[in-house]
């Protein structure tokens, strides 16, 4: 264990790791400012989304690392919540929760021009988070599965807790 002994009214420490008659010491600590006036030691840290110290506990690390979700899996949910991250793409699920609908369906709905609608229904497809069937000349959208609605709802739920 190393000690190191301050002198001055302001020094950096670890929260955790203040002894008595202004020795310290450090093992794996971040900074925070200590501010000694008279017999007074007063801690400021800047930064408070943060810890105070830092202590990095490896068996909580090493169990992150084991269930980490693989690359692919984890780019794969992230292109999931940024198209569904999107205003128009979130109303447009929406819609296709209550019945499929059109391309000129979901235009006259949402109030833009039905390309606008083809490209962002080509992204949802993409994703496999809406299907299509073609009806005589007309083809309709809805949901691909179950999923995308418990997501939707869940969401809703946790926006509003």
């Amino acid at each position: 264990m190393t000690r190191n002994t301050w002198n001055t009214a302001t020094e950096f420490s670890c929260f955790h790791c203040i002894s008595k008659n202004n020795h310290y010491h450090m093992n794996r600590c971040s900074y925070v400012q200590i501010q000694q006036q008279g017999n007074a030691i007063t801690m400021d840290n800047k930064a408070t989304e943060t810890c105070d110290c830092r202590c990095i506990h490896e068996s909580r690390v090493t169990t992150a690392k084991q269930q980490e979700l693989p690359e692919q899996d984890n780019q794969r949910i992230a292109q999931l919540f940024k198209a569904m991250g999107e205003p128009n793409r979130l109303k447009i699920l929406w819609a296709l929760e209550q019945d499929e609908m059109c391309v000129c369906d979901i235009a006259a709905f949402l109030g833009v021009s039905e390309s606008a609608v083809s490209h962002q229904l080509r992204m949802l497809r993409q994703l496999h988070l809406v299907s299509n069937r073609r009806d005589g000349p007309i083809l309709y959208y809805r949901l691909n599965d179950h999923h995308i609605n418990e997501l939707m709802q869940t969401a809703l739920r946790h926006t509003q807790e």
